[in-house]
């Protein structure tokens, strides 16, 4: 009896290693779908980065320029703006 009962386990071993190598196989498709998804898509994104005159690899450069710009631009039009006219108004 011991014999068979050890056959069962190494059986039921051997049927969960199956299992898992499955299971295994079927996750390492998915993520490989994945991400052919995702770099189709990071190049997607970078086409279109470059479409708008940037280079993607300088992208946070550009984003700092632009942020400095909008801070230029906010300072200037608040300097502009007849704020003791407005004042007097009240």
């Amino acid at each position: 009896m011991k014999n068979s009962d050890e056959i069962s386990n190494v059986n039921e071993s051997i049927a969960k290693l199956k299992d898992g190598i499955e299971k295994a196989k079927n996750l390492r498709q998915r993520a490989m779908t994945q991400k052919e998804f995702l770099l189709k898509q990071q190049e997607e994104l970078r086409n279109q980065i470059k479409e708008l005159g940037v280079d993607p690899d300088n992208l946070d450069q550009e984003i700092e320029r632009l942020k400095k710009q909008i801070d230029e631009y906010l300072k200037k039009a608040d300097e502009l703006m007849p704020w003791k006219l407005i004042e007097k108004a009240r």
